[in-house]
């Protein structure tokens, strides 16, 4: 639908990203498009988060409209998951999470992205990921007429059918495919895209994981639930997607923690066991008041000691006197 351009902002003085409308094939398409630009300017303007990818301006430039936006230094994460066979669990878990901050903040505004896949979410240079394109994106309570759009592997079983309700679940649907892409190194369904939307209504996906690739039950867990095909099924929100995320890399690192312990403890001989730090803070105290008693403290000390000493020896001969 348009292409992008990297330029300078002579008003801003900043490097920008200008996507511009390409010349469509009918005056219909044309009209469609121009629609679709205005409402990505619109609800861009509406949010404001790092991880979106920031909208600065819309015009049109002799009847091309077009879009300024922030410059993103970095791949999209489609390319960077390109140039790997599979993706290990944590860093898969870290990039769901971070997708679903976006989302969060688009769904706290009552907007849907209706198109979230890798190639729309871009790598920044310090590793933080921004969601961008929200041509395809709605208010699932607008009026305006829905049409069929996006990338049918992504697609969530209701949005295949325009007279099913869409909410923002759909979205975390397209969650699951992108964590389930990185861990089994493929798509949950591929082929032609009859093929592939009628796969996502009738079968399942395959979970054999490919050689190499440890991944723990309950990340899996969070992929099935996301790729549900019932929406009541699935995880409600971003926001619960981001805490099993979080939860889930936390079990998985006390379980190193305890595995590197276990394995330390295997490898050190076998030693006399030393005091406690507990011991050692309880004997603390009690040096102190030794340490600093005054001299006539430690005097009254020491002819009381010798008193006790001498009551004991007349004690003794008096008891063993025959």
């Amino acid at each position: 639908m348009g292409v992008v351009w990297e330029a300078w902002h002579t008003t801003l003085g900043i490097p920008v990203a200008v996507k511009v409308l390409c010349e469509p094939e009918t005056p219909e398409e044309g009209v469609r498009h121009r629609d679709r630009f205005r409402l990505e300017a619109h609800l861009a303007a509406r949010v404001n988060d790092p991880h979106l990818v920031r909208v600065l301006d819309f015009g049109e430039d002799h009847s091309r409209p077009y879009l300024v936006m922030e410059l993103v230094q970095g791949p999209t994460l489609e390319s960077w998951i390109r140039k790997r066979p599979w993706v290990d669990q944590r860093t898969a878990l870290n990039v769901a999470g971070h997708i679903c901050v976006g989302l969060a903040v688009l769904h706290h505004y009552g907007v849907v992205h209706r198109d979230v896949k890798p190639s729309n979410v871009l790598v920044e240079a310090g590793q933080r990921l921004k969601l961008s394109d929200l041509g395809l994106a709605r208010d699932p309570s607008s009026s305006q007429p829905l049409e069929l759009a996006g990338t049918p592997q992504y697609l969530a079983p209701e949005c295949l059918s325009l007279d099913r309700p869409f909410d923002l679940r759909s979205d975390l649907y397209a969650v699951g495919v992108i964590l389930y892409r990185m861990l089994m190194g493929r798509l949950p369904f591929d082929g032609t895209t009859e093929q592939v939307l009628r796969r996502q209504l009738v079968e399942q996906p395959a979970w054999d994981l490919p050689e190499g690739n440890d991944v723990d039950a309950g990340t899996l867990y969070i992929a099935r639930r996301l790729l549900e095909k019932d929406p009541e099924r699935r995880l409600s929100s971003a926001i619960e997607v981001i805490q099993a995320c979080r939860e889930q890399v936390h079990r998985m690192d006390i379980r190193e923690r305890v595995r590197r312990q276990a394995e330390q403890a295997a490898a050190e001989p076998a030693r006399e066991p030393e005091p406690s730090a507990s011991a050692s803070r309880g004997l603390e105290p009690l040096l102190d008041r030794i340490l600093s008693a005054s001299p006539t403290w430690w005097a009254f000390r020491a002819v009381l000691g010798v008193g006790i000493a001498a009551a004991g020896f007349l004690l003794g001969r008096e008891l063993l006197r025959p």
